[in-house]
């Protein structure tokens, strides 16, 4: 049996991400495993594994967070209330439009620079509404 057969088994019983993440690096932080080796055995790739016990050697076990739960709660982008009505108005006037094409129309009618990933989390709540 395999490191990687190993490895499948216990993998189902974690609960926590954390967990998941500390069983990955454990055996680099205990025993000087090489992040290719452990790469090897659990089928992650050997990058993100020399990541996280970089992380975990660092700050500890939050070492091992996500950095993106830090931005949640956080208020999302807000829009000039004339720049939002005429995304708004934008895409109830044509739905299929493209997020980029509708960056392109605020640079050049307002010179407002946003990005289409603004633009997505914006629309977001719309969606259902907008399509119908």
């Amino acid at each position: 049996m395999s490191a990687a057969e190993d490895f499948d088994p216990i993998r189902m019983q974690f609960i926590d991400p954390f967990q998941h993440d500390y069983e990955v690096i454990r055996p680099i932080v205990l025993f000087g495993e090489t992040a290719a080796q452990r790469s090897r055995q659990t089928g992650i790739d050997r990058t993100v594994i020399g990541d996280k016990a970089r992380h975990f050697v660092i700050d500890g076990m939050m070492g091992l967070a996500d950095g993106r739960a830090e931005n949640v709660g956080r208020k999302g982008h807000v829009f000039p209330e004339a720049i939002a009505g005429y995304i708004i108005y934008l895409k109830q006037l044509y739905p299929p439009i493209h997020l980029r094409e509708i960056e392109r129309m605020l640079l050049r009618k307002f010179g407002y620079k946003t990005t289409h990933h603004t633009l997505k989390t914006f629309l977001a709540p719309y969606e259902l509404t907008l399509s119908s």
